[in-house]
């Protein structure tokens, strides 16, 4: 049986101010298989198997960061977003961490009449995220 436990806490900033508008949220999660006995195949010849109890869910990160910072003109749009998690378990057991990681991701848009072109670049810095 899976339970959890998650707060948000958005937020928008100074929404009103011309062309110019941010946003930004960060979020808490909790998760756990309570009262659970998880097992891993690491190898095709065994398994680990553990002790009845509490775990966390594999892959959740704790906090999350999100934010928006955006332009939007008569002609041309631009916007980054940058977002961050904190680490998490690879595996149920914790045999493994995948750490922290932050990226920023880009739009550029211009529009004219009835047509529009966007940009996005996706990880613009190019950073190693898992």
């Amino acid at each position: 049986m899976a339970r959890g436990r998650r707060i948000v806490a958005p937020s928008a900033a100074e929404e009103g101010r011309g062309p110019w508008s941010a946003a930004h949220s960060v979020t808490y999660q909790e998760g756990t298989f309570r009262n659970s006995q998880p097992f891993e195949l690491p190898s095709t010849t065994f398994a680990t198997v553990s002790t009845p109890g509490d775990y966390r869910i594999p892959g959740l990160s704790r906090v999350y960061v999100a934010s928006t910072y955006a332009y939007q003109g008569s002609r041309w749009s631009a916007a980054l977003r940058p977002r961050w998690q904190s680490e998490q378990s690879g595996t149920g057991l914790g045999g493994y961490h995948i750490p922290s990681q932050g990226v920023l991701d880009a739009q550029l848009g211009y529009r004219r009449g009835r047509g529009s072109v966007v940009l996005n670049v996706g990880n613009a810095l190019n950073r190693f995220s898992f």
